[in-house]
């Protein structure tokens, strides 16, 4: 158990970090995204909307899509 809640831990910890660096309306660009059948371009940008509870960054691309960017993607501040 220990390690299970060290993992937990770990990862709300994560999950509190992208909340608080990438605040709504903050602008992004995708660095590199994981194997995903629909993966984001790199060097995408956009704005952010919101960040869920499990660490997913919602924003609005600059080439209209919504689509998620995920806790595993690298995504960083312009």
């Amino acid at each position: 158990m220990r390690v299970a809640k060290r993992i937990s831990d770990e990862f709300k910890r994560k999950i509190e970090e992208r909340k608080e660096t990438f605040k709504s309306g903050a602008r992004i660009v995708v660095v590199e995204t994981i194997d995903d059948p629909t993966p984001l371009p790199k060097g995408l940008e956009g704005t952010v909307r919101f960040v869920d509870d499990i660490g997913s960054i919602h924003p609005i691309w600059d080439n209209g899509s919504t689509l998620a960017a995920l806790l595993e993607d690298k995504i960083k501040l312009i």
